[in-house]
Parts: structure tokens; sequence; C-alpha cells
């Protein structure tokens, strides 16, 4: 993997690979790796970058975790890698973020694909995202157990065996997750999605705690002639069923 740090008001990012590039977008508490690393072997032979996004790593930058902070980024990110339209995949709060990329500059985007992306809050989003940033400040192992309950299917979390507790421990929160929570909690995208004009697919999980079918169908309903599927999965798609979900993408790539 190739990490390429850049100035403070830019994205760092991973760059891999060779071709037309596919963008990859992270989602809460992630980073460019942690959400698509392990995917690189069955996306070789084309060029993939995945920036993180504020509010990832030890110094997280909280001021930069806007909306309008964060489109402006990948466009410049976008500026820096390649000349002309690319692909753009985002998953969970990065779907939201490639859907406003979309949005906002659509002649920039050749096909987009959105997974387990809403297109705005309601009153049950709210909460589960208000409880999700309180458990942060209350209490590690409740916020690791809420979030492996939460994120996974109960059928995944069942086969999980004796690897539940290692997960739990392995989900801690950082003051960055929290200020991408409080972003999930009102980001609204919901006058962007119309103005996307590139073909459009999206990916919801049957079993989706956090993000269930019918707010990924809301922002299927918003962009004209998009494509939706289903899978048997949680929120963690490409954890959880990646050969589907990448079977999905690549038809709809090519």
């Amino acid at each position: 993997m190739t990490f390429h740090s850049t100035p403070a008001t830019e994205l760092d990012y991973f760059d891999d690979g060779d071709g037309a590039p596919l963008f990859l977008i992270h989602g809460t508490g992630a980073d460019g790796d942690l959400n698509f690393g392990h995917l690189l072997p069955s996306l070789s032979g084309q060029r993939l970058i995945r920036p993180n996004l504020p509010g990832t790593g030890e110094d997280p930058d909280l001021d930069g975790v806007d909306l309008d902070v964060i489109v402006d980024r990948i466009a410049a990110l976008h500026d820096r890698t390649h000349e002309g339209p690319v692909d753009l995949l985002g998953f969970s709060l990065g779907a939201v973020l490639a859907a406003a990329y979309a949005g906002r500059y659509p002649e920039r985007v050749r096909r987009l694909v959105l997974l387990a992306g809403w297109a705005g809050p309601d009153p049950r989003h709210e909460q589960f995202m208000r409880l999700w940033r309180r458990l942060a400040d209350i209490d590690d192992r409740a916020y690791g157990e809420f979030l492996v309950l939460t994120l996974f299917s109960p059928q995944f979390v069942a086969a999980l065996g004796d690897g539940v507790d290692e997960a739990v421990r392995g989900t801690v929160p950082h003051a960055g997750t929290s200020r991408q929570i409080e972003l999930n909690t009102t980001i609204d995208i919901r006058s962007l999605a119309p103005r996307i004009t590139a073909p459009t697919l999206l990916v919801a999980g049957t079993s989706d705690a956090i993000v269930p079918a019918g707010k990924v169908q809301e922002l299927a309903q918003l962009i004209v002639g998009s494509t939706y599927a289903e899978v048997d999965s949680g929120h963690m798609l490409l954890v959880e069923q990646p050969e589907k979900v990448l079977s999905l993408v690549s038809d709809f790539l090519e």
C-alpha cells in the first residue's frame, strides 16, 4: 500500500494500482484502510484511491468534520490525483459524502456506488446517533458492546462465538469518531441528491440496524434512474458479504 501524507487542509490518502481510479470513501470511526484494505486483492487491476476523512488518526482534525469542508477536500484530492470524471464508492457516512460530492459536482463523477447510505435524519436516526455519541463519553465497554450488536447482523454476531469479546475490546471511542457521529446526526443531502446525474447503485443490508433498508431506499428515490439492491447483512456489508457486494459493484462499474 502506498500512503500519501498531505497538508493539513487536504485529505491524506492511500493510492494503489493503475488505470482509471475508483475513489473509496470510508465510514464513521474508520479510515481508508480499515474499511477497504481487505478488499485490495479482489479489486486488483484498477487504481484505488482511499482517503482518510477528517476526524481519523491519533491527532484528528475535528474542525474539518463538516460536510462542505469534506466535499471541498474530496474535490482537491480529485484534482491532485486525476483529470476527468472518476468512479466513486462510499460506505455509510462515506456514502452520504460521496453522494454530496456527486450532487455538487455531477460532471466529475462517472459512476457512483453508495453502500448503506442515507439522505438525511429522522427521529429514529437522531436517537440512535445521540445514544452512540453518549456511550462514547460514558463507558468504553458499553460503547463496544453496543456497536458490535448494531454493526453486524444477529446471525453474524452469533457465529463469532468467543470472538465477540475480542470484537468488543477492539471497538474503542475516539474524539474524532465522536465528532463524526455528530455529523451523522445532522447531515442532510436531500437537496443535493436529485442533482446527481451519474449512474448510481445503492446497496442496503436487510438486517442493518444503523441504516435500515428504508433509509437507503429513500436516498435511491431521490436519485433519478438509480439502481437499488439488497444483501443479507447487517451494516458492515463489506465484512459480512464482501463477495456479493463486490460482484454487484463490479457488474455495475463494468
